[in-house]
């Protein structure tokens, strides 16, 4: 049995045994398959190579199936993903486990009126065509130890067009952290030394002064590009998708019918961005 497949099958054997709220959930809409998950995230942070790994397909998968570039894994520095967009299989790939969706969106940073169009296609796809979500996935790099103004102004966007509530389905995703030796050596010498409970701590306390939250978030650190002949690293890899996996089980769904963004709201959002780089 291939190595990988022995560990996904230690954890996750009987998917309907479980009865979720993600699984009766699914009786609402049918046009969508349960779990539904959103992964959310800035341009270049690995957005739709994790949307594809956990369907199963390669990390680097170019999309050849969709249109405007979802789903499309690039190397550049420019978004590929124009619109959101959504695809539905097994997990993992895996034929064991129940239907799931995901939902591939493009990144944003600190030129909100320019991507406008792109804001308004996330908010009509989410509102009138998935209409439910049980986890929203927000992506950061392992390099990301610090609120920036693109950062910052991301998810503001976020909590104005969902809501405060959006919250409550929010989980947090580590991109790029190598769960090799070389790597985890390299990170226990930084000072304070950077580890997974390190990097959720600071990333909660931060998101807690600028956005209020009255709760830490749950962390994975899923790397796509993991070493599938390593047993630690294919470990390490299963156990974090199973985290996300079982989180996506436990969740309500969140409704997407009030979802909305302004114009008026992205203009402001914009001035205060550009105000506070005028301030730098």
């Amino acid at each position: 049995m291939h190595l990988r497949q022995a560990f996904l099958n230690v954890w996750f054997i009987f998917p309907h045994m479980l009865g979720s709220p993600a699984l009766i959930s699914s009786e609402a809409d049918k046009s969508y398959s349960s779990p539904i998950i959103v992964v959310l995230g800035a341009t270049g942070v690995g957005k739709s190579s994790l949307a594809n790994v956990l369907l199963g397909r390669d990390k680097n998968y170019k999309g050849k199936e969709f249109k405007n570039g979802c789903f499309h894994v690039s190397t550049g520095l420019d978004s590929i993903t124009k619109e959101t967009c959504a695809d539905q299989g097994y997990w993992m790939g895996d034929t064991n486990f129940q239907n799931f969706t995901v939902i591939d969106t493009p990144g944003f940073g600190d030129r909100l009126v320019e991507e406008e169009k792109t804001i308004e296609n996330m908010v009509t796809t989410l509102r009138d065509e998935i209409k439910y979500v049980h986890v929203f996935i927000i992506a950061f790099k392992q390099t990301d130890n610090r609120m920036t103004d693109s950062l910052r102004s991301m998810i503001s966007l976020f909590e104005k067009m969902f809501g405060k509530k959006f919250w409550d389905n929010v989980i947090l995703e580590a991109t790029h952290w190598n769960h090799g030796d070389d790597a985890e050596r390299i990170r226990s010498e930084s000072h304070p030394p950077l580890t997974q409970k390190f990097w959720s701590k600071e990333f909660n306390r931060i998101l807690q002064r600028e956005f209020s939250l009255g709760r830490d978030l749950n962390s994975v650190f899923i790397d796509t590009y993991y070493h599938n002949k390593s047993p630690k690293e294919l470990e390490v890899f299963s156990n974090h998708s199973r985290i996300l996996w079982e989180y996506a089980l436990s969740r309500e769904p969140f409704e997407c019918k009030d979802i909305e963004i302004a114009l008026t709201e992205i203009r402001e959002l914009q001035n205060h961005i550009d105000s506070l780089v005028k301030e730098e």
